[in-house]
């Protein structure tokens, strides 16, 4: 059932982050989905190896200091993703971190 509740959370993140108007998608954070969902493993997950070169070149391009605004937000609960694993993702993408992260 709790796979259920999260599998319905999360298309309905899809949903409200991503609107498809003809060709044009929505960016979150300056990031589309497809970028969003190449490094959510490695914000979940701690012993997965350092992130993909996919994940990485989303990040180069993000708007991280608006991604870590959501670090203790219940968006980050109900997808299972770990603050202290997000908030180490640039630096293992040898990207700036901010310091307000």
């Amino acid at each position: 059932m709790a796979i259920n509740v999260r599998a319905l959370a999360m298309v309905m993140l899809m949903l409200s982050v991503v609107y498809v108007e003809g060709a044009e998608v929505t960016k979150y954070c300056n990031l589309t989905m497809d970028q969003l969902l190449t490094c959510k493993p490695y914000v979940m997950t701690p012993d997965l190896p350092d992130p993909s070169p996919e994940c990485c070149a989303g990040l180069a391009n993000a708007d991280v200091p608006c991604l870590c605004s959501f670090s203790k937000s219940l968006m980050f609960k109900t997808l299972d993703i770990s603050p202290t694993l997000a908030k180490q993702l640039p630096a293992k993408c040898k990207l700036p971190t901010p310091a307000q992260c």
